[in-house]
């Protein structure tokens, strides 16, 4: 509800500063249960090989993230990246790193709203703050 709150308050706020016969376009780049999934994965959605790299079998990872959102970006200029929450938790660069490196991912990206998912509470306040 927060996030849908703030979304429709940014886009009345961007609205009103435009004339009404203006014609505007909005992008909404979404991602949602990552859980800290940021190598590449082949179809069984385990870990890609070099073989299968070459072979061009592999997909995700935060490189292709990346780029993607990068791209849309370059193309359209009134764009929005928001996440839904669970960024937390699902493979070892949480467990090794806690959340930190999440952080530095989100940051990476330059999300501009994001939601705070049930798996953020997994270690307790302390951790998500």
């Amino acid at each position: 509800i927060f996030l849908v709150s703030f979304i429709y308050t940014t886009v009345y706020s961007i609205f009103k500063t435009i004339n009404p016969p203006s014609i505007w376009k909005l992008t909404i780049i979404h991602t949602n249960d990552v859980h800290s999934r940021y190598d590449q994965i082949n179809e069984a959605a385990t870990d890609c090989s070099p073989e299968q790299f070459e072979k061009k079998q592999c997909y995700g990872g935060i490189a292709r993230h990346k780029t993607v959102i990068d791209k849309l970006r370059r193309e359209n200029k009134n764009s929005l990246l928001l996440d839904g929450g669970d960024q937390f938790q699902g493979t070892l660069f949480f467990t090794y790193y806690n959340g930190t490196i999440n952080s530095e991912v989100m940051n990476l990206l330059e999300y501009n709203i994001t939601a705070i998912g049930n798996h953020e509470f997994d270690k307790g306040p302390k951790t998500l703050a």
